[in-house]
């Protein structure tokens, strides 16, 4: 069988639809998943009872896994935006650089999002994770989905994944809580052992080192595909040029509208979005 561990929020955004899309093609057989807090997930990790974990990271954030070389490859991207319930009108009931203090639902030291957001929002949640800039902390979790629940009831602001607050602020149950640059962007990871796994885990593991081209890509191929064409039409390679020749990719080498920026099989695979259209 196959064993993840996965961060809560991806455990109920991302991995199910990414499973779906990577049962079709291979048969992994029985899936056991273990949804914790980032600390936990890598307790898990490092002891061994599971082959993968799936998880939110920042290049400038390191974690216990990338300190010791764990192989790793991104599988999308996300970001944390700050978002609150709406006093009316569509304004925002807490409003960062205007509510003075700020009331503010955090994460605890267990969530890798809180570990982000203590390194690159210092203004707001301060090194030692404890606010220093006109800030009022009123709830803390390590639980992506239990802040959204508390933001919902009006408690404070959040920095939340943005998949998981697409359809709130669709709706207008949530509204954004500060502008562009409060924006954090994050990769979506997958950690696998750095030994040898079962033939089952090592089959699934090998399409991460092929990607793009006539391999397709990780999660929603199609989408990938109509995004490649929006940048042909404004004047970039889009999807098309493909692999380069062989089935290893190296520094520089460019695929699609990627560049390699680093290629360590099977440990790394860091990419760089070369696309002119925008988003």
């Amino acid at each position: 069988s196959l064993r993840f561990a996965v961060t809560h929020a991806l455990s109920v955004t991302f991995f199910p639809r990414w499973l779906r899309a990577l049962e079709t093609r291979l048969r992994p057989g029985p899936i056991h998943t273990l949804a914790d807090h980032s600390r936990a997930c890598e307790d898990l990790m490092t002891q061994r009872r599971v082959q993968f974990m799936l998880c939110y990271g920042h290049a400038d954030v390191p974690t216990r896994l990338d300190e010791v070389r764990y192989p790793v490859v991104t599988l999308g991207d996300d970001a944390l935006v700050p978002v609150t319930a709406p006093a009316g009108e569509g304004r925002p009931l807490h409003e960062v650089g205007r509510s003075d203090p700020l009331a503010v639902l955090e994460y605890s030291d267990a969530s890798g999002l809180g570990r982000i957001l203590r390194s690159r929002r210092r203004e707001i949640f301060g090194e030692s994770g404890r606010a220093t800039h006109a800030v009022s902390i009123v709830f803390t979790a390590h639980n992506a989905v239990l802040l959204k629940t508390m933001a919902l009831a009006g408690r404070g602001a959040a920095w939340l994944p943005a998949s998981l607050v697409a359809d709130e602020l669709a709706s207008g149950a949530l509204v954004p809580a500060g502008g562009e640059r409060w924006r954090v962007p994050v990769e979506i990871r997958l950690y696998r052992q750095n030994a040898e796994m079962t033939s089952t885990a090592e089959e699934l593991w090998r399409p991460v080192g092929r990607i793009g081209g006539k391999y397709g890509y990780y999660y929603a191929d199609t989408l990938w595909r109509l995004r490649g064409l929006i940048d042909r039409l404004c004047g970039g390679r889009g999807v098309g040029p493909g692999r380069p020749a062989g089935s290893v990719l190296r520094p520089g080498d460019t695929f699609d509208f990627w560049r390699v920026l680093r290629a360590d099989p099977p440990r790394r695979l860091s990419l760089l979005a070369e696309m002119k259209a925008p988003g």
